[in-house]
C-alpha cells in the first residue's frame, strides 16, 4: 500500500481536516464551566511544532508567545472548548467541561485521550482513518 504525499499546503489541509483533524473546528465565545489542565508526554508528541503547523494548516489561529509559552492554539473539539499550548516544561491540553457533572468531565478525559491520539505525528497525523482507493 502506498500513500500518495500531498503536493501543496491547500492539499494537506484538506486532508487533514477529513481524517484525522475532522473534529477540530475554530473557537468561539467560551463555556461556562471548569478547565482541566492535562501535561503531554513528549513521547505522544514529540515534535510540537509539527502538531502546531497541523492545526495552523487547518485554519486555526496561534494566538502567540508570552510568557514561557512558546505557542497556544485554542479550538473547538466535536464543540467543546480547548487549547493546545508549548510551555516552558512541555506540551499542555487545556479542556472545558461542566462544573459539577461527573459525566461531561468522564467524556472531557475521553476527548483528552482521543485528540492526543489523533494527533501524534507517528500514528494520527500521519495514517488515522487513511485507506487507500
Amino acid at each position: 500500500m502506498t500513500h500518495d504525499a500531498p503536493t501543496s499546503a491547500d492539499e494537506a489541509a484538506a486532508k487533514l481536516s477529513s481524517i484525522c483533524l475532522r473534529d477540530f473546528s475554530a473557537p468561539y465565545d467560551a463555556d461556562a464551566g471548569e478547565v482541566m489542565k492535562f501535561s503531554v508526554a513528549r513521547d505522544e508528541w514529540p515534535v510540537p511544532y509539527l502538531i502546531r503547523y497541523a492545526l495552523l494548516l487547518i485554519g486555526l489561529e496561534d494566538m502567540g508567545r508570552w510568557d514561557k509559552t512558546a505557542f497556544r492554539i485554542p479550538f473547538r473539539y466535536r464543540g467543546r472548548a480547548a487549547a493546545i499550548t508549548y510551555e516552558k516544561f512541555g506540551m499542555r491540553f487545556y479542556l472545558q467541561h461542566a462544573s459539577q457533572d461527573e459525566a461531561d468531565r468522564t467524556a472531557a478525559v475521553k476527548a483528552h485521550r482521543e485528540i492526543v491520539d489523533n494527533c501524534n505525528p507517528l500514528y494520527g497525523l500521519s495514517n488515522r482513518g487513511y485507506s487507500s482507493p
